[in-house]
């Protein structure tokens, strides 16, 4: 059944047991009243029989019944009374409808009002086949001798509330078809603001929007504007395990309180920046990149929407081409000094100075060699090694001699640096010492990499002019030397050693010399 008629329906019925509740409530309050005024009107015509003179003086002579009876059938057939009896003080029928019954004893049962008060009174009951008493004393010379019962049995008073019960039926009636029309209309309002859908639509859409949020590829947190979070779905449970259940707290009291920053609870106006993209790091080697995006469509219900992705698994695949780059760049670079290396010797073939050739061999043999096998024994971390082969064969390209520091030693990064963060700042800093030595007589790099329990030591030295100018100056995006849109690197550098939690010291006496210290763990 669909629901705009489940809801007609529905309505229509609670009013029609509403009504049906009401108008069995208001008969039976209408059935008790009516049955109270008639008792207290047969109450009143026993007082007015009791007072009867004729009745009075033959209650109290032989044989008075004859006359009290006839006086009794004259009254009745003047009243509506159905039933009238007068009964002596002796409890004998005085007068009866029964003409049989006169003179008879009365039976307890006959009588329903309370009599032995000698005051007036009245009795009724709300059943159908009850009846309505009045009753009143009879008093002869001031001497009791005697009561009246006036009886009126519940049918008639029925009759009289059927003929007065078509006004209310009329209007229930009506009533009921008012709110049939008004069930009508509010069924359609509901079904309007549902957008036609039937309750199943509704909840299967609402399940597939589940599915498809909980198996998205971000994590996903919305938080009101109240700053309590109502929506988590469950890949936020793998990015950040063991942080409890987040949904239904407040900001303030989970970890995120540390990342988000009050502005972006507030509302939004136009003017303000309404999407932030950054990164979160937690935990050891995990990296979590963050879209902030304030929402003002949703009438404050969704303030914030925060989009968590896993960078660490993008970072891998990223740095794994970089890796291949640096080493294809590496490639070439041999490529390129071979080829020099070859005419090299096929000139000195040429010019007959074979000795000369062989030697030339074993040293360029010798010293590509020598590296390799440094790097192969200091530094254990093969995306370094790649690094510095690749800046190596750079170098030797730009006849700039590569020095490796015979202490240097490098089994494992620090717990919070990423293979990316190490390459970063290692090839920054030895490109611009590249960059820097150009044209310079007798050019020489120096690489320092090492590893103890509490710190990782990095300095890389050139032997060139150093920095013209204040250092400061040189760690600002776009400042540079060399010329329009460079200085970059440098200031990459130094935000990539705060980031993760290291310092470092710039020496500018003889050429540039970086010295950055790095703890094995993050504090």
């Amino acid at each position: 059944m669909k629901l705009h008629r489940k809801m007609t329906l529905t309505i229509i019925a609670l009013m029609t047991v509403l009504v049906l509740v009401l108008s069995i409530l208001f008969f039976q309050n209408w059935y008790q009243s009516m049955q109270r005024q008639v008792a207290l009107d047969a109450m009143d015509q026993a007082m007015i029989i009791a007072d009867n003179h004729a009745i009075k003086e033959n209650m109290v002579i032989e044989n008075g019944y004859i006359a009290v009876n006839k006086q009794v059938e004259s009254i009745s057939l003047k009243t509506r009374i159905q039933y009238l009896y007068i009964v002596n003080q002796e409890g004998r029928y005085f007068a009866h409808p029964i003409p049989a019954l006169l003179n008879s004893q009365v039976k307890p049962q006959d009588i329903h009002v309370t009599t032995q008060a000698h005051q007036p009174a009245y009795y009724y009951d709300l059943s159908q086949n009850a009846v309505v008493e009045g009753y009143a004393p009879i008093y002869t010379d001031g001497q009791y001798s005697g009561d009246v019962i006036v009886g009126i049995y519940n049918g008639q008073i029925l009759q009289s509330i059927r003929a007065s019960a078509v006004y209310p039926l009329i209007f229930t009636l009506i009533f009921l078809g008012i709110a049939s029309l008004a069930g009508h209309k509010l069924s359609q309002s509901i079904k309007a603001d549902i957008y036609g859908l039937e309750p199943a639509e509704i909840a299967l859409l609402l399940h597939q929007n589940e599915v498809i949020i909980d198996n998205m590829g971000e994590g996903l947190i919305g938080i009101d504007a109240n700053r309590r979070i109502i929506l988590v779905n469950t890949r936020v449970n793998t990015l950040i395990p063991n942080h409890g259940s987040l949904k239904g707290q407040l900001v303030e009291d989970t970890f995120l309180s540390d990342w988000v920053e009050d502005k972006w609870l507030k509302e939004t106006t136009d003017d303000e920046l309404t999407h932030l993209e950054t990164e979160w790091r937690i935990g050891a080697g995990q990296i979590l990149s963050v879209n902030l995006i304030k929402l003002s469509q949703m009438d404050h219900r969704l303030n914030l929407l925060i989009k968590l992705q896993d960078m660490s698994q993008v970072r891998k695949k990223a740095e794994a081409l970089t890796n291949m780059e640096q080493l294809t760049q590496a490639l070439r670079a041999q490529n390129h000094e071979f080829m020099n290396k070859l005419h090299t010797i096929s000139g000195l073939i040429q010019l007959g100075e074979v000795d000369e050739a062989l030697q030339f061999i074993s040293t360029v043999s010798r010293s590509q060699q020598n590296f390799i096998k440094q790097l192969n024994e200091w530094i254990k971390v093969p995306v370094v090694s790649g690094l510095l082969l690749a800046k190596y064969s750079k170098a030797v390209e730009h006849k700039i001699k590569f020095e490796l520091d015979e202490d240097s030693w490098l089994e494992k990064l620090p717990l919070q640096v990423q293979d990316e963060d190490l390459t970063s700042i290692l090839g920054n800093l030895i490109d611009n010492a590249i960059e820097a030595l150009s044209g310079q007589e007798e050019p020489v790099i120096t690489v320092g990499i090492y590893e103890e329990e509490q710190m990782l030591f990095l300095e890389v030295k050139d032997n060139g002019k150093g920095f013209s100018g204040p250092v400061e100056a040189y760690l600002i995006e776009g400042v540079s030397s060399k010329g329009q849109n460079r200085g970059y690197g440098l200031a990459i550098v130094t935000q990539k050693i705060e980031a993760i939690g290291g310092y470092y010291q710039i020496n500018n006496d003889e050429g540039a010399c970086w010295q950055i210290q790095i703890p094995m763990e993050d504090i």
